[in-house]
């Protein structure tokens, strides 16, 4: 029998425990194995690490190897505008998937076999990534919701798609921080403009709040 690829969730955060804890159970709740989550913490906060060791923990039991990174200094505020971006970077530095898919904190995967489908798809249609709807609500009005996603992708709607980590290493660059952008829209547009190949899955499959 073929050994399924492993897939790393990368996930970037900065003193928000009860956001990261509920970030971690989303991600073991996937039905999708073998099955990684790599955390970085933006810089020292003790409960963020509680969080993150504790789930560390009990990671045998989950049957997710998890792999935690806490950063010495919050390099977020240090490169101005990086929109998070070092995390991530930090996060694909560790990662040892064949496929990745990059989840803040704050964002959920709404379907248990939603990286299942995604790999499926992939390997059904040979594309390079692949990247469903997103629901975006505010916690100050919960009532203010709205469903992003068009293909092709437009700037803020492929920062969760299933990719290949082979595609980190287009024109030899790998993850670049791009400071006063969306560094993860940056990364897309590249893999774009080298004529990588994508799916767009039109379902509402994950969700991202915005509570500033």
């Amino acid at each position: 029998m073929t050994e399924r690829p492993l897939v790393s969730v990368l996930t970037g955060t900065y003193r928000r425990p009860e956001l990261l804890a509920g970030c971690i159970e989303n991600v073991r709740a996937q039905t999708y194995r073998p099955l990684e989550h790599v955390i970085v913490s933006d810089g020292p906060d003790p409960e963020t690490s509680r969080v993150a060791l504790a789930a560390l923990d009990c990671a045998d039991t989950a049957d997710v190897l998890m792999r935690y990174v806490p950063l010495g200094r919050n390099w977020t505020t240090f490169l101005t505008n990086s929109r998070n971006a070092v995390p991530f970077q930090v996060a694909n530095w560790v990662a040892a998937g064949d496929y990745q898919v990059w989840l803040a904190d704050d964002e959920r995967m709404l379907v248990p076999d939603y990286i299942e489908r995604m790999v499926r798809t992939i390997e059904e249609t040979g594309v390079d990534f692949v990247y469903p709807n997103v629901e975006v609500y505010f916690v100050w009005d919960e009532a203010r919701r709205f469903v992003i996603g068009t293909d092709p992708p437009q700037n803020g709607q492929v920062t969760h798609a299933l990719h290949r980590t082979a595609l980190l290493d287009v024109d030899g660059g790998g993850f670049r921080v791009h400071v006063g952008s969306g560094s993860d829209w940056d990364q897309y547009e590249r893999w774009m403009n080298a004529g990588k190949t994508w799916t767009h899955v039109p379902e509402t499959l994950l969700s991202h709040r915005i509570d500033g």
